[in-house]
């Protein structure tokens, strides 16, 4: 699926639930419907409007996996492709949403620092959604040259 139709997935659900960074996938399942549970077992996945999650992981990979498993619940919900480069980038444009960090990249490209304004979004995630906007940024300046 196309960044920008992601972007639009994650902006709208933003906008819906009127929710704010820091922004907790977990929450944002909750808001969208669906129950949290957590097994005993090592386990993730959607079942029904069921996120199951592992706590025998970290705070912030038990966020990522969240955040990953409601970005495929939401793009079969969309009846859109969720192939796994797909899920992987609306994970994290729910986790770290494009304008807000934006504006936390214009105060800092440290990944430590926005760790911290971004409470739930793990480095790999913050490292890569840095990558997500710099090519975007690139690709429009690449556009505007010609």
């Amino acid at each position: 699926m196309a960044r920008e139709d992601l972007e639009a997935i994650a902006d709208d659900l933003h906008r819906d639930i009127e929710i704010e960074p820091p922004i907790s996938a977990i929450m944002l399942a909750e808001a969208s419907g669906l129950t949290v549970s957590t097994p005993n077992k090592r386990d993730a996945r959607v079942r029904g409007v069921i996120l199951v999650v592992d706590l025998t992981l970290g705070a912030l990979e038990v966020e990522a996996q969240a955040a990953l498993h409601y970005a495929q619940w939401r793009l079969q919900r969309e009846r859109a492709r969720a192939d796994d480069e797909s899920v992987e980038y609306l994970a994290r444009a729910l986790l770290l949403p494009r304008e807000s960090f934006r504006r936390d990249l214009r105060k800092t490209r440290n990944v430590k620092s926005l760790q911290r304004i971004h409470t739930y979004a793990c480095e790999r995630f913050i490292e890569q959604r840095i990558l997500d906007l710099a090519s975007e940024v690139a690709e429009l300046r690449l556009v505007s040259r010609w």
